[in-house]
């Protein structure tokens, strides 16, 4: 019975190779940024090597900052190889050729990217391009030493289950509502308003102002009747804590972005 051989998927070289010594004698493949052992690849992306950027055209419902790391993926994201200089590189090139075949010699699929937005992202974009038809994990390790990065791979990290998945979806939340903060056209005394705003957004269709919806391209998104003011700043003011003013500035940056 041949041994289980597992992916490791990681955005930074130093990790990579620290990551395959943990498993025994290293080789490195023609200066390619990949490290083998007997029951272990290790591939590195250069960092964001598949970027995450948002559909041209997706159905705006107001509830991405409360849905899960995947789904949000799925909803909202396109994934597409980096280009420098509009080219794909020598190296990319191999790695997209790489991870195209993973399920032909991988029994399993992990990411150890750094544990941060940033690495969340790398991760996210990775999984919705390739669509692996293998498992696939997210580890986190406390300490990087060669003990525990092969205890966490071969055995996982029992008291980690959940707080990978809660630390995924929080990151994916928060990459989102930046992601969508950059679409914003308008300039607004405070960096916070489009992420307040989107409170607002969920508080007018949950308040049921919403008369129509359609797609985000065209001009409205949604085309609010007449609007109780009054009954929608008692509502955010409690559950958001959202000053008048604040609600205003909402109120346009949202009509700003084609939502209202």
């Amino acid at each position: 019975m041949n041994t289980p051989h597992k992916l490791i998927i990681t955005d930074n070289e130093v990790m990579a190779r620290q990551i395959a010594e943990a498993f025994g004698e290293v080789k490195m493949q023609k200066a390619l940024p990949l490290y083998q052992t007997e029951t272990t690849s290790v591939l590195w992306t250069g960092g964001e090597m598949i970027e995450l950027t948002l559909k041209d055209t997706f159905q705006c419902d107001g509830l991405g900052l409360s849905k899960d790391a995947d789904t949000i993926v799925r909803s909202y994201y396109d994934a597409i190889p980096r280009r420098v200089r509009n080219i794909i590189t020598t190296i990319d090139q191999f790695r997209i050729s790489y991870l195209e075949n993973a399920e032909t010699f991988a029994d399993e699929i992990n990411f150890m990217c750094q544990p941060t937005d940033e690495g969340e992202r790398i991760i996210q974009a990775l999984k919705l391009f390739f669509r692996f038809k293998v498992p696939t994990r997210t580890i986190i390790c406390e300490w990087f030493t060669p003990t525990t990065i092969k205890n966490a791979v071969e055995n996982g990290i029992n008291h980690t289950s959940k707080l990978i998945e809660f630390f995924s979806d929080e990151a994916m939340r928060r990459i989102f509502g930046s992601d969508m903060a950059r679409l914003e056209p308008l300039k607004v005394d405070t960096e916070e308003i489009s992420f307040m705003a989107f409170n607002l957004f969920d508080g007018i269709k949950r308040l049921d102002f919403m008369r129509a919806r359609t797609n985000v391209s065209q001009n409205r998104a949604y085309n609010l009747g007449v609007l109780d003011i009054n009954t929608l700043y008692a509502e955010m003011s409690v559950r958001y804590d959202m000053t008048m003013w604040s609600l205003w500035d909402s109120l346009v940056y949202l009509y700003g972005r084609g939502l209202i």
